[in-house]
This record gives C-alpha cells, sequence and structure tokens, in this order.
C-alpha cells in the first residue's frame, strides 16, 4: 500500500505542474475510444458506433457487454478494438461476479475491459477490497486482455485518487479511467494532471506503469486536447466526431 508521505509527494509534484499546451494539430483519432454506453442501446446503435470507428480510424469502441459479440463480428480484421464495462455504472457487483462477466466478455471478443470499482470501499478506506476485485478481474481475463479501473474521481479527494489509484494499479490494472459519465461530473484537466503526477511516481518509484483514460463529458476537441497535454492516453466519448 503506498503510504502517506508518498502521496503528499505527489500531491506537491501535482501542484507544482503548469497549466498544459495544448497543440491545436495534434491528431486524436488514435486515442478515441468511440462509446455508446446509454440504457437505449441497440444493435443499430452499435452498428453505427462501429461504422464511425472504421471510418474515422479511432483506437476503438466502447459497448455494453450484451453487444460484444456482435460488435466483434462487424469489425473483425479491421484492428478496431473492442471495449467493454464490467459492472457499470455503479460498481455494485462482487469480485465473484464481475470476474465472471469479464471473462464471458472475453470469450465474446472483447479486447479490453472497463472495470467500475466499488466507490464505497474507497471511501471506507478498505483498499483491500478494491485490490481483490481488480485482481479478480485481471487474473480472469489473462494478461492479453487490459483492465482499466474506473475509479470515478467526482466522488473522491486527492488522497483516495491517488490511493485507488495505487490499489487498482499494483494489482494488475493497465489503466486507470476517470470516471463512467453517470455521476456528479465526468474528466477534469486537475483529474488527469493528478493521475499523472501518480502515474510518473509508480513508475519511478514501484516500477509499475500505468496509462490514463479520461471519460465523461468529453463533447468537444479543445476540451480533449488539454486532456490529453495533461497527461490522458485515452479519451472515452460519445460524443468523438466532435473531438476530431
Amino acid at each position: 500500500m503506498i503510504f502517506k508521505k508518498e502521496i503528499d509527494e505527489i500531491k506537491d509534484n501535482f501542484k507544482a505542474k503548469k497549466p498544459p499546451e495544448i497543440k491545436l494539430d495534434s491528431d486524436l483519432r488514435s486515442l478515441i475510444e468511440h462509446t455508446c454506453l446509454s440504457s437505449d442501446v441497440s444493435d443499430e446503435i452499435v452498428l453505427k458506433t462501429a461504422e464511425e470507428a472504421l471510418k474515422f480510424s479511432f483506437f476503438g469502441i466502447c459497448i455494453p457487454p450484451s453487444r460484444v459479440k456482435f460488435a466483434k463480428e462487424l469489425t473483425q480484421g479491421s484492428g478496431i478494438k473492442i471495449v467493454t464495462v464490467i459492472s457499470f455504472p455503479m460498481g455494485y457487483s462482487t469480485a465473484v461476479v464481475k470476474a465472471s462477466e469479464a471473462a464471458y466478455a472475453r470469450d465474446c471478443g472483447a479486447d479490453e475491459v472497463d472495470l467500475v470499482i466499488d466507490i464505497g470501499s474507497v471511501l471506507e478506506g478498505n483498499y483491500a477490497r478494491t485490490q481483490k476485485e481488480v485482481r479478480a478481474v485481471v487474473s480472469a481475463v489473462g494478461e492479453k486482455t487490459p483492465v482499466k479501473a474506473i475509479i470515478e474521481t467526482a466522488l473522491l479527494d486527492q488522497d483516495q485518487i491517488i490511493t485507488s489509484a495505487f490499489a487498482a494499479a499494483e494489482s494488475g490494472a493497465k489503466f486507470i479511467k476517470t470516471s463512467t459519465g453517470f455521476s456528479k461530473r465526468g474528466a477534469s484537466v486537475a483529474d488527469i494532471m493528478l493521475l499523472k503526477s501518480a502515474s510518473e511516481f509508480f513508475d519511478t518509484i514501484y516500477g509499475i506503469h500505468v496509462g490514463i483514460k479520461a471519460s465523461g463529458g468529453i463533447k468537444d476537441r479543445v476540451f480533449a486536447l488539454n486532456l490529453v497535454a495533461a497527461g490522458a492516453d485515452r479519451i472515452g466519448s460519445s460524443k468523438s466526431l466532435s473531438l476530431i
């Protein structure tokens, strides 16, 4: 587990960071996970999402587990990655159920899984539960299927963001994702800058490399460029066409 003095060092590094300078000519397409996760998702919507991802050469599409097999068939041989969500959007399920859902999604063709962790456990300070569920999902899908831990930054303070990110990363998560898009707010530049400071520390001190996925409320290109300049490695958005 990460120590308080290390958390304070990460926060000091974050405070010392300058606002990011964006590059207006940046091509974001290879970073974008074109997303459709509303409650009314149908095969028709998935088809449209996949067609747009193929047309604009996005990294992939992020869709519900129930549509993974269909999406995989649509994109076969294209290089478009199929990303799905686990225990979305509340993260209430037990570790066993999350692991089972993730394994099934992988078997249906999911290339990556975005796991909603139990935020209540984080708020209680029970990071062992976060470790347990992330390890269960990582073990269930195997090393070839990256797991992104969704930590819902809008509900956490800085210490909780850092500690939950570390708990997930040391348990095998390959990315920390800011939010589901179903909470009080989505991603912010400050969230990404803090997570970037944390990821740099994890890598330097513990040799743990973790990427950052910004998601939630990303609707325009300038905001997306700011998030990438702040340290985001991926962008999840249902408004992807507005970002390119």
